[in-house]
């Protein structure tokens, strides 16, 4: 082999490793991207659960009151907690 062979076989390596290098850090950040994006939408998920699940003991509860405006009352509250609902659980 020539100086001049080995020098080129060297200037390849180092710009291959350059370019390894350059694909390694841009896929660590995505994969730290992706990781921010998993906790955020776990924390949402968790969140909207726990919303859904009280909302729904909300409806459960059948007990309309006793008087007119009560029932009145009872029944706006549950159509108001149900149109929130809806949109946020799709079947």
């Amino acid at each position: 082999l020539f100086m001049h062979d080995i020098e080129s076989a060297w200037s390849l390596l180092d710009h291959a490793e350059s370019e390894r290098q350059s694909a390694l850090t841009a896929e660590l950040i995505r994969q730290e991207r992706l990781e921010h994006m998993a906790r955020k939408f776990e924390r949402k998920a968790v969140l909207r659960e726990s919303w859904l699940r009280e909302m729904g003991s909300v409806l459960e509860d059948f007990d309309f009151g006793r008087s007119a405006a009560q029932v009145e009352a009872a029944v706006k509250k549950q159509q108001a907690i149900a149109t929130d609902i809806l949109p946020r659980n799709p079947l």
